[in-house]
C-alpha cells in the first residue's frame, strides 16, 4: 500500500478533493484512516503472476459505468465519446501508473509495505469462515492464529527497520537483503504442488 498512497497523493483528483488519494479514500474507507485495497481475484492478466510465482501486483482502475466490456463495442471510441469524453480519468490513471514505476525504480527501499500486507493477510484469514470450517472439522485455529499474530509482529518489527537503510551510506549487502525480503513477501505463501485441484494455483491466499 506504500506505493499506492504514494502515487495517488501526487495524482490530481477529478473531483472535490485535493488529490487522488483523498477521493480514492472517501470513495472506499470515508470513515477509515486509510483506502481500502481490494482483493485483485484470479481471472486477469495478473493472475499468473500472483498465483504462480507470487508477485506483488496492482491494479488501477475507475469505477463507474462501462456496458461494453468484452464486447466489440469495447474500443477506444466508446471510451473518447461516453466512458470518459474528456480523458481526465485516463489521464490520472496514467499518472498514477508512471509515479509507481519511478518509485519502483528509484525508491532506496522497496516501496511496498510489509505491515499493510500482513494486516490484509490478518483480516482477510481471521474475518473468513477458515475458523468455522476449520472448527467444523475438529481442527484447533489456535496455531493458524498464533502464526498470523506474529507474522504481523514481524511486519511491524520489519518496516520500523526502514529509516536507517535511507542512510546512503549503509552497506550494500544490508540494504539488498532488506530489499529482497520485502520482494518476496507474497512468495512465501506458494504451495509448490499448488491447491487441490487446481495445481496452477500455488499462493494460498490468493
Amino acid at each position: 500500500q506504500l506505493v499506492s498512497t504514494q502515487s495517488t497523493g501526487a495524482a490530481p483528483a477529478l473531483a472535490q478533493y485535493d488529490s487522488l488519494y483523498q477521493q480514492w479514500l472517501h470513495k472506499s474507507n470515508p470513515d477509515g484512516d486509510e483506502p481500502t485495497l481490494k482483493s485483485l481475484g484470479s481471472g486477469s492478466d495478473y493472475a499468473a503472476f500472483i498465483n504462480m510465482g507470487g508477485i506483488s501486483c496492482i491494479d488501477l482502475t475507475f469505477v463507474g459505468p462501462y456496458y461494453t466490456y468484452h464486447t466489440e463495442f469495447d474500443n477506444y471510441h466508446y471510451l473518447s465519446n461516453y466512458a470518459d469524453p474528456d480523458m481526465n480519468a485516463t489521464k490520472s490513471v496514467a499518472e498514477v501508473a508512471a509515479v509507481v514505476l519511478f518509485e519502483l525504480a528509484n525508491e532506496r527501499t522497496v516501496p511496498l509495505s510489509a505491515t499493510s500486507y500482513a494486516k490484509y493477510v490478518s483480516d482477510t484469514v481471521l474475518n473468513s469462515r477458515l475458523k468455522t470450517d476449520l472448527a467444523e472439522e475438529d481442527i484447533d485455529s489456535e496455531i493458524l492464529e498464533k502464526a498470523i499474530r506474529k507474522f504481523v509482529a514481524n511486519a511491524e518489527e520489519y518496516e520500523k527497520s526502514r529509516p536507517k537503510f535511507e542512510d546512503q551510506k549503509r552497506m550494500h549487502m544490508e540494504l539488498r537483503r532488506y530489499n529482497d525480503q520485502n520482494a518476496a513477501d507474497g512468495a512465501e505463501f506458494l504451495y509448490n504442488h499448488g491447491l487441490p485441484g487446481r495445481p496452477q494455483n500455488r499462493h494460498m491466499l490468493f
